[in-house]
């Protein structure tokens, strides 16, 4: 929560500790495991968004509405991870740019409507893609991916970084396996350097944390005073932790 007060600042902690002949605990104040960064500086964000609404058939029986969005984020405000043997884990930072486009889709119809008894349905859609424009850069201004922290310009965010599998080894591939140190049943790895051995040097991006699809369906049934409502809601194409599998 950037909204949190003195994030530029180190912070303090309690921290208990013994010393003596006698073991006493005692008790002092360090540095967290968060260090402050007086630089920091407030996101700023340019967006361009286009919205209709519309009505359809008589009586309206059919509305909705689309908006369709584009934003460019500049010194985005992140937490982002720093060798332990710095005394810290993490620090705040502008981390670089990163785009986010998309639209949402919502839709209303009035399917029955008497005195007594109404039925509704509402159906929303929405889509969004983010990517990371720029990050840190060395001394000679080039740019640079955040390998520590998963972020990785072109990509996502929140990404899976890991070694990809293409397949399982089959027996009549045993002598190719064995230059990977496998056996048939293993799983079979990319190679993404070719370079005939399988190290760090393999990991790719495999897949978002986020959905790339959103999906909502509501009906809504009443009569007289009663009103019962059904939800349904929908999240497509997101990569889980468990196995990395999608969905």
């Amino acid at each position: 929560n950037y909204s949190t007060p003195y994030k530029s600042f180190t912070k303090l902690t309690d921290r208990d500790y013994v010393w003596g002949d006698d073991n006493v605990l005692g008790g002092g104040l360090v540095a967290g495991f968060t260090f402050g960064n007086p630089n920091l500086k407030w996101e700023k964000t340019n967006t361009l968004n286009f919205g209709i609404d519309f009505y359809l058939l008589k009586d309206s029986r059919i509305s909705g509405s689309i908006d369709i969005y584009n934003s460019l984020t500049n010194n985005l405000l992140m937490t982002r991870t720093v060798p332990v043997m710095n005394g810290y884990t993490s620090i705040d930072d502008n981390v670089g740019k990163i785009q986010n486009k998309g639209f949402e889709l919502s839709l209303n119809s009035h399917n029955i409507k008497t005195k007594d008894f109404n039925w509704n349905t509402t159906l929303t859609l929405s889509r969004n893609w983010d990517k990371i424009k720029e990050l840190q850069k060395d001394k000679d201004g080039n740019k640079l991916d955040d390998i520590s922290n998963k972020w990785f310009i072109g990509s996502p965010v929140n990404v899976y970084y890991d070694y990809k599998v293409t397949g399982v080894w089959q027996l009549d591939e045993a002598e190719e396996a064995a230059k990977y140190k496998a056996v048939p049943g293993d799983a079979k790895l990319l190679d993404a350097n070719d370079d005939g051995k399988i190290n760090a040097k393999d990991r790719v991006v495999i897949g978002s944390r986020s959905p790339k699809w959103l999906a909502g369906l509501t009906n809504t049934f009443s009569y007289k005073d009663v009103t019962l409502s059904l939800v349904f809601n929908g999240v497509f194409g997101q990569w889980h932790e468990n196995h990395c599998s999608k969905s």
